[in-house]
């Protein structure tokens, strides 16, 4: 059986709104917390990048999105979860072409998923890697502001071989 590099999420005209709502709902706890980004775009837009990445995670596992907001951000809570299973989803832009942390401390969860907008509905499920293995094939790499801990795509497993994974952890 041939497995997929990338599997493709698209969202329709009555998911985009939900979405939306969901982000927005995370940025206004955030207004008081201190800013970590380093890049341009805006608070909400990175929120609505990473509410996506989660939606479209959880759409190919058959889980729901945590629609609570949080303002400790996704680097210190787990963004899905299957059975005992903590997942961490990173969506980043297409360029990018690695699944990063700040540090190693940072992913937290057992797996770690990257994802990637590929259109303003579209998102991109990359590939996965488990905490022990990405503490394994990391690198050192900076992306402009500073080291980060980095696995390239092509050390992620298939993203549709995550289910089955995950299935053989929580029987």
């Amino acid at each position: 059986m041939k497995k997929t590099r990338k599997v493709t999420i698209a969202f329709n005209q009555y998911q985009l709104p939900v979405l939306v709502m969901i982000a927005s709902e995370r940025q206004a706890c955030k207004t008081a917390a201190s800013n970590q980004r380093y890049c341009e775009s805006s608070d909400f837009s990175i929120g609505l990048q990473g509410v996506m990445g989660e939606a479209a995670v959880a759409a190919e596992l058959g889980l729901k999105v945590d629609r609570k907001p949080s303002i400790t951000g996704d680097d210190k809570i787990t963004d899905l979860q299957y059975g005992q299973t903590r997942i961490q989803v990173k969506c980043r832009k297409p360029y990018t072409k690695y699944l990063y942390f700040n540090t190693l401390e940072k992913f937290a969860a057992e797996i770690g998923v990257a994802t990637s907008l590929s259109g303003a509905s579209e998102v991109d499920i990359i590939g996965w890697i488990t905490r022990e293995q990405f503490r394994d094939k990391h690198i050192l790499k900076d992306f402009g502001y500073g080291q980060r801990v980095a696995v390239a795509d092509a050390d992620l497993q298939p993203p549709d071989t995550l289910l089955d994974h995950l299935k053989e952890l929580n029987p």
